[in-house]
């Protein structure tokens, strides 16, 4: 697609569906991470179900006539942020066990697994391929690549435990399977049909969806989401004491304040280190005595 640039002024004259493509184009000119310009495109479906035919702020600035509106504008106040849930010690130990014993789930029960133990996940996961994975190393470890990442410091290298290492090798295994030989080719390939993979492309951004529910719905963690699994081994690399450099290199977080943003210590975490530091047996009106 050509870029035809368009002058502040010109942009008066466009409504938000026009002005929003010119604004993606800019900027593709200046990211190269193609995750990014998915989501912007997404974002843009999305606003333009409602605000197709008007302007916005952003288009308002780009037209020089922010500064007209700019002494109006409010912004609605933003709901208080939470991270997302963790699973109990009891609950983690029971997912695993029951969605392990059903062959029919083992892609999406290895996927879900290794993130549990890496921090790899989504769009991370899907664009590994086999010159990513280094199992004859001591210890081995993963790459993840920086071409598909939310961002530069998610690009990473994590060790594999011995767990992880498990997992990538039934992974690399089954991909091979599925024809995977070149470095290039993907260890999560894509699904042509039914039997059938395309191991030069990535696999789709749902292909263990259908298989995640059913594993959700038998487990009865409706809420569980397979995101969750990274918040799941940051917040127990917080309670086991991790040096907060380490959880930030194997998260990929740009600060500790933002691995520490996605963290929830558990309460029975919290519970235990609080009766460490109590008199006694760790008993309070025994300590008060």
């Amino acid at each position: 697609m050509t870029f035809k640039a368009v002058a502040p002024a010109q942009f008066r004259l466009l409504n938000f569906d026009q002005a929003a493509q010119r604004w993606l184009e800019m900027k593709k000119l200046h990211t190269r991470k193609p995750r990014t310009i998915e989501m912007y495109e997404w974002y843009i479906r999305n606003l333009s179900k409602m605000f197709g035919e008007l302007l916005l702020s952003q288009i308002l600035r780009y037209a020089d006539l922010w500064d007209l509106v700019k002494k109006h504008y409010k912004p609605l106040p933003l709901p208080n942020w939470t991270p997302l849930k963790v699973l109990t010690a009891e609950e983690e130990e029971r997912f695993f066990r029951v969605v392990a014993e059903k062959p029919d789930w083992s892609v999406a029960y290895w996927a879900v697994s290794l993130t549990n133990n890496t921090s790899a996940m989504g769009v991370e996961l899907r664009h590994l391929q086999l010159q990513h994975v280094r199992l004859d190393q001591d210890p081995p470890t993963l790459h993840i690549p920086d071409g598909k990442v939310k961002n530069e410091f998610r690009a990473r290298v994590v060790p594999l435990n011995a767990v992880a290492a498990k997992q990538v090798r039934r992974i690399v295994a089954r991909a091979r399977q599925l024809g995977a030989w070149r470095p290039e080719h993907y260890i999560f390939p894509f699904r042509v049909k039914k039997g059938v993979y395309d191991v030069t492309r990535p696999a789709s951004p749902y292909f263990i969806r259908a298989a995640f529910r059913s594993m959700r719905r038998v487990t009865g963690l409706e809420w569980l989401q397979p995101r969750n699994f990274r918040n799941q081994i940051i917040t127990k690399l917080f309670e086991s004491g991790t040096p907060d450099e380490t959880i930030m290199s194997i998260a990929g977080h740009q600060s500790i304040r933002m691995s520490r943003y996605y963290s929830r210590i558990r309460i029975s975490a919290k519970a235990e280190a609080l009766r460490a530091i109590c008199p006694g047996q760790g008993n309070i009106s025994t300590a008060l005595k």
